[in-house]
Order: structure tokens, then C-alpha cells, then sequence
């Protein structure tokens, strides 16, 4: 091995081990209430055979959880070995990375439909929705004249609904203010009305399904479908701001419970709205729509997050694509199933055919 190799592959091990650490700290604060129950040999065994050929050390930690919450099944995919390895290898950074960009969705996917953007910055410089450079005054007189209210998000880093904000223009908004806030890189964007039909679960929050879609080897498939509901006087659905995570079906009818962010089962809303056997009429173009651009705008990233909402008239309208960092825990006990499904092994091995690439 020559000295670059070597220094590389240095690297990536503490680069591996690092975020394997991260994966179980963070699982660690998440089952401080839960009583885990224990692996059998048996499962132990199934476990190490499901996912050994990856190389790395197994926690059975995560196989206790996915056990005690769900049940057992050695498919289920751990944070510490999907975040520094499996993704990595399917979504390698030199192209996920320049997807993540939220101030480029409106030309990059124009097909899809998406919030109107009222104005964006990108790298210090205002644009209009049509990316026509503009002055800041520009920005603020627009906003002023013609938006009673907007959101705003960053760029990139928006993870868990992190600094996004819904901001109600009125005379004593700073508005330069909240531009200095944001920095030199964020986007503004309308304030969706959405469906009736997600509404109910809570009014004051936009309701989105989280889907997960695999396209390898030229296929694509749809690994998991939640909705993601927030609870209480909050604008994020987000499981980390109080929200629930309630597993769909492929046919459009939610799972009897949902989840929070402490694997707590929840069989109906802060209100009272249940969850079993509700159908959802939009399911099906949802999925029509990922499987439609996955392979066309994303044919070098194998796994994406997609984050849709249904607007009013019940049409899908893409809020945001999760390529760096999808999440898969929260989203297999929501569906209650492997991530890959039937699809693991193949998984299994076009990482340790591509692993290589980020050594």
C-alpha cells in the first residue's frame, strides 16, 4: 500500500469509527426509558449473518430496540452501520452534496412541483424567483407589497425542521433583520396550504410523508412511507419537536399506532384523531412521483428521503430531498419492516463491490 492509500484509509477509519460512536450516543439518549430486551444465540447468530460480510462490528443494541419495539428480524438496518458505511457507498458525498442545495430545487427539478420561492440569497447575492439578481431593498419591498406571510429556511443544514420559520410580514417585521440572521444563503419560500386530509392530525403544522425510495441496478423501489404529523401549536411535524411518525401503506391506509421521537406508541393525536384503518386519497401520485424522478434526476445517489406534502387540491408538492442523511430508524419502526426488505442482500453487496470508493 503507497503512502496515499494509506493515509486515506487511515482517514476513513477514524472517520468510521467517529460516527459509529455518534450513532450509538445518540441511540443511547433515545432508550433511556425503554426496558430492552435481550438477543437470543439464535439471533445473535442471524444477525451476524445478515450483515458480518460488511466488515464491521455489530451493536446489539440497536437488534435489542428494533426487538423490544417491533420484533425481531435481522434485516433491520442500525444507524452505525448505515451512516458511515451503506450510505456512503450509495449516496457517495461528490454527488450528494451538490443536490442538497434547497436555493437551486425550482430549475434543477423544475418538473416537480414545489412551493413558489419568493426570493432566495445564494452566496451573498439576492435573487427573484426567476433568478434575476436583485438588491436587498428589492427583497424587502417585494415581501412588504405583495406577501403577508412566508417561510424561511436555510440553504442547507435544515435537518429536524432546524431554523426554519414562518414569518407573518406586518410594519414592525425587521425584515433586514432576519435577513442578517440567515446569512448569506437562504430561501423564502409561500406558505402552503395543505390537505384537509393531513390537516386533521394537526392544523398548525404542514403534515409531510417522509418516503424512501432504493434505486439500484436500475430499479427503483419504495422502502418505506410515513406521515409525519406535529402535535400541539407548533408549525414542524418533526418527530424531534414533538411530533408523531405513523406508518403508510402503499395503498394509502395508516398504520393503528404512531411513534414519537422515544419510540412511545401513540393510537391517536393530542385530539383524539386515530390512526387506524384512515385512508389517505393521494398516496398513489406521491409514489408515482419518486418513482418517476428518482431515476431521472438522482440515477447516481441509490437512496433518497423524499419529504412531500398534499396541497389543498390534494396534489403531491415536494418540500425537500434528504440525500446526505436520510433517516431509516424512526422510519422502519413506523412501517414496522426492514428499510431494503427483500431487497437487503442486494444492498449488502453493491456496497462491499463500492465500499472502495470512499476509503
Amino acid at each position: 500500500m503507497n503512502l496515499k492509500a494509506y493515509i486515506r484509509k487511515l482517514l476513513y477509519n477514524y472517520r468510521l469509527g467517529k460516527q459509529r460512536k455518534w450513532a450509538v450516543s445518540v441511540e443511547k439518549q433515545n432508550l433511556d426509558v425503554l426496558i430492552l430486551q435481550k438477543l437470543s444465540k439464535q439471533e445473535t447468530r442471524e444477525v451476524f449473518k445478515q450483515w458480518g460480510s460488511l466488515g464491521l462490528k455489530i451493536n446489539p443494541l440497536f437488534y435489542r430496540m428494533f426487538k423490544t419495539v417491533e420484533g425481531f428480524d435481522p434485516k433491520y438496518l442500525s444507524d452505525d452501520l448505515f451512516y458511515p458505511l451503506i450510505i456512503r457507498s450509495l449516496n457517495p458525498l461528490n454527488y450528494s452534496l451538490s443536490f442538497e442545495h434547497k436555493g437551486f430545487y425550482s430549475f434543477l427539478f423544475n418538473e416537480i412541483k414545489q412551493p413558489k420561492n419568493y426570493v432566495k440569497k445564494i452566496r451573498g447575492v439576492f435573487y427573484d424567483s426567476d433568478m434575476n439578481v436583485i438588491k436587498e431593498s428589492d427583497a424587502v419591498d417585494y415581501l412588504r407589497e405583495s406577501v403577508k406571510s412566508f417561510i424561511i429556511k436555510p440553504t442547507k443544514n435544515s435537518c429536524m425542521g432546524r431554523n426554519i420559520r414562518k414569518i407573518d410580514v406586518g410594519n414592525d417585521c425587521d425584515l433586514v433583520g432576519i435577513f442578517r440572521e440567515y446569512g448569506n444563503d437562504f430561501v423564502i419560500q409561500q406558505v402552503l396550504k395543505q390537505s384537509s386530509q393531513t390537516s386533521v392530525y394537526n392544523k398548525s403544522s404542514l403534515n409531510t410523508f417522509r418516503v424512501s425510495s432504493l434505486y439500484l441496478n436500475g430499479v427503483i423501489s419504495i422502502c418505506s412511507i410515513v406521515l409525519r404529523c406535529g402535535q400541539g401549536e407548533v408549525f414542524i411535524d418533526n418527530c424531534g419537536a414533538g411530533g408523531l411518525l405513523v406508518g403508510v401503506d402503499e395503498k394509502g391506509y395508516l398504520r393503528e399506532y404512531a411513534y414519537d421521537n422515544k419510540y412511545h406508541r401513540h393510537k391517536q393525536t393530542e385530539e383524539g384523531i386515530e390512526f387506524r384503518g384512515k385512508y389517505i386519497q393521494g398516496v398513489a401520485k406521491i409514489i408515482g412521483m419518486v418513482k418517476k424522478y428518482h431515476p431521472k434526476y438522482f440515477p447516481n445517489l441509490g437512496f433518497i428521503g423524499w419529504d412531500i406534502c398534499l396541497n389543498s387540491e390534494d396534489e403531491p408538492v415536494l418540500i425537500e430531498v434528504n440525500l446526505e442523511f436520510p433517516g431509516i430508524q424512526i422510519e422502519q419502526l413506523g412501517v414496522g419492516k426492514p428499510i431494503f426488505g427483500d431487497r437487503t442482500d442486494e444492498v449488502i453487496d453493491f456496497v462491499n463491490r463500492n465500499k472502495k470508493d470512499i476509503i
